[in-house]
């Protein structure tokens, strides 16, 4: 799955990073991005839900880290 297929699963709607970048695939707030990515992983920990599974909460986690790393070549 890429994480643009993850953000597409994960966005709170059609004004969040998340969904602009599923949409997009254009990083345009990466700050806002990561945030959204952190809440995410903090639904997905917490939730009994077969679809937020251990691969998941990785996935995320992965795509946390690219994000960092993204924004650590943008400084």
């Amino acid at each position: 799955m890429s994480y643009q297929d993850l953000a597409s699963e994960w966005h709170g709607g059609q004004f969040t990073a998340l969904y602009s970048y599923a949409s997009t695939g254009v990083i345009v707030d990466i700050d806002r991005l990561i945030t959204e990515v952190y809440e995410a992983i903090g639904v997905s920990e917490e939730s009994p839900d077969a679809k937020r599974d251990e691969n998941t909460v990785a996935s995320l986690y992965a795509f946390r880290d690219w994000l960092l790393q993204e924004r650590d070549k943008r400084e």
